[in-house]
């Protein structure tokens, strides 16, 4: 018993030692990584929400993003990273919006909608907690970054008179498109096994320069900010 009670002690022992040893060397060179995430997207600003909610059980659907990313872990403390995003729905409420043209206001009852995103991140990845490389809160990041994004938007319009969605006029399809600049700030835990995991929540801002021109939301609102809930995996080299 005693001689077994050893032999699970030195083993254990044994495992600790090179997996520090690991960590160090890992620690002392950089290495890169790649992986793939997906992301559950919910809009803040009213305007935005109201025509696409996180969840449109009408249509069983809701807002998806699927982000593949490729980076550098630099050292232990620093990372950074090309992460490109698809942002898609079909997904939209029954809510309608006010739209006014030439003088005349009238309500939109959209059908059928479809948005396309393509946000381009460059992200700087930061390990504050890396002192001791066996705890867990070493793996804790703060990240930011920013970059260009795509918006393409396309609805299919029912229009009515007035507030209640009576007096029908019409059906009317309407499109934009646009680049636009944007940013992000998040945090998130992620493990440092070869085969890996990695959870974060993030703030995306997306300012706009609302025209009013068009029946769609990108026209109309703000800004298309957003806070995303990501889980990935990740494979380093």
């Amino acid at each position: 018993m005693i001689k077994f009670c050893f032999n699970i002690f030195l083993i254990t022992g044994l495992f600790f030692c090179n997996l520090q040893a690991q960590v160090k060397e890992r620690s002392s060179s950089s290495y890169p990584y790649a992986g793939i995430g997906y992301s559950f997207v919910i809009f803040t600003d009213s305007k935005v929400s109201d025509i696409y909610p996180f969840l449109d059980f009408n249509n069983n659907s809701f807002l998806s993003e699927i982000n593949p990313f490729f980076g550098v872990r630099i050292n232990e403390k620093v990372a950074v990273e090309l992460s490109p995003s698809f942002v898609f729905t079909t997904a939209h409420s029954n809510k309608g919006f006010a739209f006014t043209q030439n003088n005349q206001t009238l309500y939109y009852l959209p059908s059928e909608t479809s948005l396309f995103s393509l946000p381009i991140n460059f992200n700087v990845k930061v390990y504050p907690f890396t002192a001791d490389m066996l705890f867990f809160v070493s793996n804790i990041y703060f990240t930011g970054g920013g970059g260009p994004i795509y918006i393409k938007e396309k609805y299919t319009n029912y229009r009515y008179t007035n507030s209640n969605f009576t007096g029908f006029v019409d059906i009317q399809t309407a499109e934009n498109s646009m680049w636009k600049a944007h940013y992000s700030m998040g945090v998130g835990y992620g493990s440092l096994s070869r085969f890996g995991y990695n959870f974060e929540v993030s703030y995306r801002l997306v300012p706009l320069s609302p025209d009013n021109q068009k029946p769609v939301v990108s026209s109309l609102a703000n800004n298309f900010n957003s806070v995303n809930l990501s889980a990935r995996i990740t494979f380093n080299f």
